[in-house]
């Protein structure tokens, strides 16, 4: 899904996200091409493909959605949850922009997936928890 995502950003955005280092604070520019990049995936056709989503648990949202074949901003909306399901702990599913005029969420916290390392999400990050510590 990752690779996907990234042959169809914009070869500026692709430049700005190869320039950036990982670890180091998103730059906002990057971060606005990326969001525009995406808000533009969301709103276009359909990114449902069987193979392309072989490893991700759909929600019974998105698979109801999925099997009304939905147009125009339906559309748009499976498309979100699609991309919402693919990367869970990346994207926000509770926040709507206005950037697309379009009534779908829009793409608002937003961790970089890891392109140039071979496309994969980010491992999820567990909290510490203290040793030696009770509560009661």
């Amino acid at each position: 899904m990752s690779e996907y995502i990234h042959r169809r950003l914009r070869e500026a955005t692709r430049q700005k996200l190869a320039a950036w280092e990982i670890g180091s604070s998103l730059p906002v520019i990057l971060r606005k091409a990326l969001l525009a990049d995406l808000d533009s995936l969301v709103g276009g056709l359909l990114i449902w493909e069987e193979g392309r989503f072989a490893t991700v648990e759909l929600r019974w949202e998105t698979q109801e959605l999925l099997e009304r074949h939905p147009q125009g901003t339906e559309l748009a909306r499976l498309n979100r949850l699609l991309l919402e399901d693919a990367y869970s702990l990346e994207l926000s599913r509770n926040l709507r922009l206005p950037t697309a005029g379009l009534p779908y969420p829009g793409i608002h916290e937003l961790q970089i997936f890891p392109f140039e390392h071979g496309g994969r999400a980010p491992a999820p990050r567990r909290p510490r928890v203290k040793q030696g510590c009770c509560h009661g």
